[in-house]
C-alpha cells in the first residue's frame, strides 16, 4: 500500500513563490504612485487653504509682501514649505514646496498664480508624470 505523501513539492513551491513575485512587481510601483499622488494632493489641499487666507487679506486692502504677512500661518507645514509674493495691484503667486515626499515628486512644486482681476491659476513644476497631478491643477505640467 502506498503511504500519501505530505507536503508540498519543490515545483508547487516554486509556482508560489513566482505568483507572489509577478504581484509584488505589479503593487509596489503602483503604491508608489499612490504615495506620490497623495502628496500632491495633500499639498494643493493646503496651499488652497493657503489661497483662500490670502484672497481674503488682499480684498480686506492688506499687501501681502511675503508669506510672513498672511496672519496665522507657519512657513512650513506636514506637506509644503509656503513662499508668497504679492505686488500691490494684488498680483502675484503662492507656492508649495513638496516636502517629505517620494522620489518620483520630491522637487515638485505647486504655484497659485493670482493676477490683478482676481483671477488664480494652477501649476505643477518637477512632476514628470502627468497621471501624478491633482486634478485641480492642470494649468501646467512641467517636465
Amino acid at each position: 500500500m502506498n503511504t500519501p505523501s505530505s507536503g508540498f513539492s519543490l515545483i508547487e513551491l516554486m509556482v508560489v513563490v513566482a505568483i507572489i513575485g509577478i504581484l509584488s512587481s505589479i503593487a509596489l510601483p503602483a503604491y508608489s504612485a499612490y504615495q506620490a499622488r497623495s502628496k500632491l494632493a495633500a499639498g494643493m489641499a493646503e496651499s488652497a487653504a493657503l489661497r483662500t487666507l490670502a484672497e481674503d487679506t488682499l480684498n480686506s486692502g492688506a499687501v501681502i509682501g511675503s508669506e510672513a504677512d498672511l496672519p496665522g500661518i507657519t512657513r512650513n507645514s506636514q506637506h509644503c514649505i509656503f513662499t508668497a509674493s504679492f505686488a500691490a495691484d494684488g498680483a502675484g503667486r503662492l507656492a508649495c514646496a513638496i516636502q517629505n515626499a517620494p522620489p518620483s515628486v520630491s522637487n515638485a512644486t505647486l504655484v497659485w498664480a493670482r493676477t490683478a482681476q482676481g483671477d488664480w491659476a494652477c501649476s505643477a513644476t518637477a512632476v514628470s508624470q502627468a497621471h501624478l497631478l491633482p486634478q485641480g491643477c492642470p494649468a501646467q505640467r512641467a517636465p
